[in-house]
């Protein structure tokens, strides 16, 4: 039996402290020495310097990944041809091939106009028509051959595979139609801006994110669309055009001398060539389409892009600007522009003709592109 008085402990005398942790491991409570620390440390230090280093490596290169051939039919429609399927192109090549053929584009540059009768003189007329646009489609083809090497290396060939020729034409005008589809979305967007940002502004302002409202049945996009023939002033015009009794193509001797072309924005009717196509929008939109949306506050289009109209070249989407952007500042962008992926140095009548084209277009309230029969877009 225990007495109540016993100073019996149980494990520890009376008065040590008490614990119920096993006793420590003297090899894991000692640290290990100081140079092996020093070691760690430094090996750790050469590994984040080689990481960093190769960090800075990948930053600084650039991912090149090869051109697709949808990628290449891109710059069809802006700098080739805006309209004529690739197809067309170079049927007129292989026609020039023709000896025949040669020899009556021989024939009719020769012809005498002053002896032909007035029949003859129709017909040679209808035949001259037809020969501009041959002209136009074979100098679109060299252009084509320019911009997509690998077509001209294909129909060159010995051995062309024409079902896979076709194929590629289908790739080449997917990727053209893309790129104007994107220039149309963003075009769109980007004219908003500026006109809403005039003194005084367009009321209403014009929406940014859909077309419908703007061409005829605005004042401003009205005005910039009317015939420099008429009197869009006139409350009586404006309202036969809106109500579609007169026609802007059937009633006008002028359809496509349109104020937005002009370098004030008002043309003369007596003398229409007078400032044509110097209008500040279709800089702008030519600035656009092929620099870039921040190069467009530059009164002058520097030299990096037009030293010169020639059309003989040698020659994504934008994503929609930020609030931010409607007061004049923006970020400058690190992707390179149209012009310097293609190659483009000169503006040439291609080009300002497909920026006019898109100007008109998104002017309108046209549904979508190619369902518009409203304007001859491929006349203009």
């Amino acid at each position: 039996m225990y007495s109540s008085g016993s100073n019996t402990s149980y494990g520890h005398q009376h008065g040590s402290s008490c614990s119920f942790l096993p006793p420590s491991d003297p090899q894991r409570s000692s640290s290990p020495p100081f140079d092996d620390i020093q070691t760690v440390i430094t090996a750790l230090k050469c590994k984040v310097e080689a990481l960093e280093e190769e960090n800075k490596q990948l930053k600084g290169k650039k991912s090149t990944k090869p051109k697709t051939t949808r990628t290449f039919g891109r710059p069809i429609q802006k700098v080739v041809a805006l309209f004529a399927p690739v197809n067309s192109l170079v049927q007129e090549y292989e026609r020039r091939c023709d000896p025949e053929s040669q020899a009556e584009d021989n024939e009719l540059n020769d012809v005498d106009i002053e002896q032909l009768n007035e029949v003859e003189r129709e017909e040679y007329e209808q035949r001259m028509e037809v020969k501009r646009i041959q002209d136009r489609d074979f100098e679109s083809f060299k252009l084509l051959c320019i911009y997509v090497p690998l077509i001209k290396k294909k129909i060159y060939s010995k051995d062309v595979d024409y079902t896979e020729l076709r194929a590629e034409y289908g790739l080449l005008e997917t990727g053209a139609n893309a790129a104007r589809s994107e220039d149309i979305h963003n075009g769109a967007m980007e004219l908003a801006d500026w006109l809403n940002q005039r003194s005084p502004g367009p009321q209403p302002p014009i929406d940014r994110q859909i077309r419908v409202g703007r061409g005829f049945a605005h004042d401003l996009t009205g005005r910039l669309l009317c015939p420099i023939d008429f009197d869009w002033d006139n409350m009586m015009t404006r309202g036969e055009i809106r109500a579609l009794s007169k026609s802007v193509i059937r009633d006008s001797d002028l359809p496509f001398f349109l104020p937005f072309l002009y370098h004030n924005e008002i043309g003369d009717a007596g003398n229409p060539l007078k400032g044509w196509l110097q209008g500040p929008l279709l800089v702008k939109m030519v600035i656009f389409l092929f620099k870039s949306a921040s190069s467009v506050g530059k009164e002058v289009v520097d030299n990096e892009l037009i030293n010169q109209s020639s059309d003989e070249e040698s020659s994504n989407p934008r994503p929609p600007p930020s609030a931010s952007s409607h007061s004049g500042k923006r970020r400058k962008s690190t992707k390179k522009t149209v012009s310097q992926i293609w190659n483009i140095s000169t503006v040439s009548p291609r080009m300002i003709a497909y920026a006019a084209t898109l100007l008109r277009f998104i002017l309108s309230d046209g549904p979508s592109w190619g369902a518009d029969d409203s304007f001859p877009y491929e006349s203009f």
